[in-house]
């Protein structure tokens, strides 16, 4: 639900004109006219891109307010919503945020105090991007608005960028360039006469374990699981889902059943696969229509989810209403406690944050050893196992240590889990609903000692409350975890899970990556600075299209560092030469 973006002077003069310029082109590329806020200190503009109704900039008394998402405080609109919210950000207080259950982000802009104020929800799903100097603040929810921008001199952030290549995401606040910050869960910062002043309205860190019986909490999430589906699904006369062979997008239908909301689900299909089969069987019992949309084999899962809805409307399969779309994104984390294992909790809790950190990096973050010469890897591995254990140290609060490796995961991983689809959402023009991440029931499920949620355990016991088909139909079930206690059909047992790429699609994807790698080694962005260098990039070129060595990973480094480098016409932070000064 919408894109903002803004230019704030901190000082007497106006906002640059050719930044605002470039800002506003960024913002509207694709045909959409921003609605501009202008004083003699902000420019701030918004979009709205998808069919919801919500106000393009809210003007009160207090100010003026952006918003993208839905704060969820409770009232009977956004407006009202944002109309409760605005006396207290004017005056720089965030405990109305504390209360907000939704996803969202805002930017609110008190004339009179001089005050901005920019925050994200408790998860910090929606992305805010802070570029701040002493003279000014760009921001936006869109990283790609701030890359536009040719007045502004980016620079790469190594480190980010390497993060990001090998752990999935940039750690912290940090983004690929040195410069941009991005809000952290729950996270607050205000810009007014006295500075700029980094807090936070709510922690997940705080949610202590709770003394109830296992069976009290299943229900009380399943309650709150419940009204989380209710209020996003608003006045509107049906729901539309996606529903794939798994649980999360499943218990989304239950609990639209259990609403008696009519409810439409979309699957979108890869050939052969057990997924497929599997959200059939489920929306038959179920009693709940079912579209099929195909997707290339070699598109990536996130890409075909906002792809998919563009083109079935395009093709008048689905209706432009209701806007949100709702999504099973981070059951299978935030609930079901996937990428936690059982050494992550013991080193934990025996205070043992580097080998934790460690553990983590072997099992998935890695830096690939066909990219990077031996002494370099080590080096990276070094790094990489440092930052993960500052971020490991920064977790406090009263939760309990075992708990702590779970946060670290969903303010990090998890937070920066949808950012693909909100950076491309003027294109894809439709919005998510994500139950998973409602604060209040996220709040319970963090109170849930964590050693009962391992590998779905709490999961399982949850999901017994909803309607039968949700747990009576066979599901696709995590590796490593807990097996779907329903047996599968005979004829289902030779189909491909959704982990499972075809020899087809890996090849496809990494054709493509050689062909992206090929074009960029010969340019002037691939420094040795990325400890990869030209030569050895050339060399696993020509052996990989002999036949000769599977070179995959490099292709990625390279594609990589280049895409953001590219941007910053070289201009780069490099990596630490010292491990414990990594940032």
């Amino acid at each position: 639900m919408g894109i903002f973006a803004g230019i704030l002077s901190r000082n007497e003069a106006p906002p640059d004109v050719q930044a605002t310029v470039e800002l506003l082109a960024a913002l509207g590329r694709s045909g959409d006219e921003p609605h501009v806020f202008r004083d003699r200190r902000l420019v701030l503009a918004r979009i709205e891109p998808s069919a919801i109704d919500a106000p393009e900039l809210h003007e009160t008394a207090s100010g003026v307010t952006a918003s993208a998402g839905l704060p969820l405080l409770g009232n009977a609109s956004l407006r009202d919503d944002l109309d409760a919210l605005a006396p207290q950000l004017a005056k720089g207080r965030l405990e109305g945020l504390a209360r907000c259950r939704g996803q969202f982000a805002l930017a609110h802009w008190a004339p009179a105090q001089e005050r901005l104020v920019l925050a994200t929800d408790f998860v910090g799903l929606r992305p805010v991007y802070v570029l701040a100097s002493p003279e000014t603040v760009v921001f936006s929810t869109a990283l790609r608005v701030i890359e536009a921008m040719p007045s502004i001199p980016l620079r790469t952030d190594l480190w980010g960028v390497t993060e990001q290549l090998c752990i999935g995401v940039p750690l912290a606040d940090r983004s690929p360039y040195a410069d941009v910050r991005r809000l952290r869960s729950g996270e607050a910062w205000v810009f007014d006469a006295a500075g700029v002043h980094r807090c936070f309205h709510s922690r997940m860190g705080d949610v202590a374990e709770s003394p109830k019986p296992l069976e009290e909490l299943a229900r009380e999430a399943y309650e709150r699981f419940l009204d989380a589906v209710r209020i996003r699904a608003g006045d509107d006369p049906e729901a539309i889902t996606f529903l794939s062979g798994g649980l999360d997008s499943r218990c989304l239908v239950g609990a639209l059943v259990a609403l008696g909301k009519p409810a439409q689900c979309v699957n979108i299909v890869r050939p052969g696969r057990l997924d497929t089969v599997l959200a059939r069987r489920f929306a038959a019992a179920a009693g709940t229509p079912l579209i099929e949309q195909s997707v290339p084999g070699d598109e990536p899962q996130y890409v075909s989810k906002g792809l998919a809805f563009g083109r079935l409307r395009r093709e008048g399969r689905i209706a432009d209403r209701p806007a949100l779309v709702f999504s099973g994104d981070g059951g299978s984390v935030g609930t079901g406690h996937d990428y936690l294992m059982d050494e992550h909790v013991q080193r934990m809790r025996a205070g043992d944050l580097a080998g934790a950190a460690a553990y983590a990096l072997e099992r998935r973050g890695q830096p690939s050893r066909t990219a990077f010469r031996r002494p370099v890897w080590e080096h990276l591995v070094r790094v990489l196992r440092s930052s993960i254990t500052r971020e490991l140290e920064s977790l406090d609060g009263p939760a309990e240590p075992g708990r702590k490796f779970h946060l670290f995961l969903m303010q990090n991983d998890q937070r920066r889990h949808l950012d693909h689809h909100f950076e491309e959402l003027d294109r894809y023009r439709t919005e998510f609903a994500n139950p998973f991440f409602d604060s209040e029931y996220l709040r319970c499920v963090l109170s849930v000692p964590v050693d009962a949620c391992m590998r779905h355990g709490f999961y399982y016991r949850w999901m017994k409350h909803f309607p039968a088909p949700v747990h009576q139909v066979p599901w696709q079930a995590y590796p490593g975890h807990l097996p779907c206690p329903v047996p599968l059909a005979e004829a289902d047992r030779s189909a491909l899970s959704q982990w499972q790429p075809t020899r087809r699609e890996v090849r496809l994807r990494v054709r493509g990556d050689f062909h992206t790698c090929a074009s960029h080694v010969p340019g002037s962005y691939l420094p040795a600075a990325c400890n990869i260098g030209r030569g050895r990039a050339l060399a696993v070129l020509a052996l990989h299209a002999l036949g000769l060595k599977n070179g995959a990973g490099l292709f990625r480094a390279v594609n990589e560092y280049h895409r953001y480098l590219e941007r910053s016409e070289g201009r780069l932070v490099p990596l630490p030469s010292d491990p414990s000064g990594a940032p």
